[in-house]
């Protein structure tokens, strides 16, 4: 659609219910690994490009704001998904 650009992302999830000291700790670990010695030039090799959006809420929060966003284009193109 003209006007829009969609950027795929990825997370790493988990279930609901984890204690937020443990979510604390994977968000750490995984920021951590992501940064480490050539992972940022690997990642950029196979076309990503790292990028930190930091606490798990902001994370929910940017997640929170694609679904509104993706509703929002997919009411204006008319269009509907598969279930």
């Amino acid at each position: 659609m003209p006007g829009f650009e969609g950027t795929p992302w990825q997370m790493i999830l988990t279930r609901a219910g984890v204690p937020d000291q443990i979510v604390d700790r994977l968000n750490a670990e995984v920021k951590g690994i992501m940064t480490a010695g050539d992972t940022p030039q690997q990642l950029v090799k196979m076309g990503m490009i790292p990028a930190d959006i930091g606490t798990p809420a902001e994370l929910k929060r940017f997640v929170e704001s694609e679904i509104e966003r993706w509703a929002k284009i997919v009411r204006i193109a008319g269009v509907a998904g598969y279930v």
